[in-house]
């Protein structure tokens, strides 16, 4: 990867800012936080229907369903407010939890493309502030991510946020809608452990209104709720 080298001392410089910044919100992020099991959703909630992911119908938010290999489609993006946040959902098994051991995985990996990582303990649940090297040699300095986690009944969600969101809290309002407004549905069909649950493009908003989603592209599925 060819990344541009910046000074010793930017680099310090720009890693105290986000490092004040990643302190800031770790005291100011709500501790009751995330998505919900398809069990426990209101029957008259406003979804978009992507299969195993399921998001709030909310005003200007575009969805974007990329295929990771081939053309199934396993990644759901949604953007909001300039920023954007990247959901996969994974089958699970009944007892035990997914989290702890991806989010080791996730640190070694990101330590190994030159990433610096924190964990924030955020009342029970880790979230990973990550700032990663730009990989497009165009971009000068780091990319800021936050990584999340959840373990449902027999899935696990994660989910990757970019843009000012993952530094600011204003910013991370507007994601937050998505993500404790979001349900993961798994199918009845068996998947093993960390098998991706599948997902399809937008059929339906569960509400009799009309449910405003203008598919605007075919190939990676875009959507706007408007």
């Amino acid at each position: 990867m060819g990344w541009l080298r910046k000074s010793r001392q930017r680099d310090e410089e720009v890693e105290q800012v986000e490092s004040d910044k990643l302190e800031k919100e770790e005291k100011e992020i709500p501790l009751a936080y995330g998505p919900r099991d398809w069990a426990d959703a209101d029957e008259d909630e406003d979804l978009v229907d992507m299969g195993a992911i399921r998001l709030p119908a909310i005003e200007g938010m575009q969805v974007t369903l990329i295929p990771s290999t081939g053309t199934e489609l396993d990644t759901v993006v949604a953007a909001l407010g300039g920023s954007s946040i990247e959901l996969r959902a994974f089958a699970a098994p009944r007892s035990g939890k997914l989290w702890p051991q991806v989010r080791e995985d996730l640190v070694a990996e990101l330590g190994r493309i030159g990433a610096r990582t924190q964990e924030l303990k955020l009342g029970e649940r880790i979230e990973i502030a990550a700032l990663v090297p730009a990989q497009n040699p165009a971009v000068d300095g780091n990319i800021a991510m936050r990584v999340l986690g959840f373990d449902g009944p027999r899935w696990f969600l994660r989910a990757v946020i970019t843009g000012p969101a993952a530094t600011e809290q204003r910013a991370r309002a507007a994601i937050d809608e998505i993500v404790c407004g979001m349900v993961v549905y798994r199918d009845g069909a068996p998947h093993p452990p960390r098998d991706v649950l599948p997902l399809h493009a937008p059929g339906a908003v569960n509400s009799e209104a009309d449910s405003g989603l203008d598919i605007l592209a075919p190939g990676p599925t875009i959507a706007e709720v408007r």
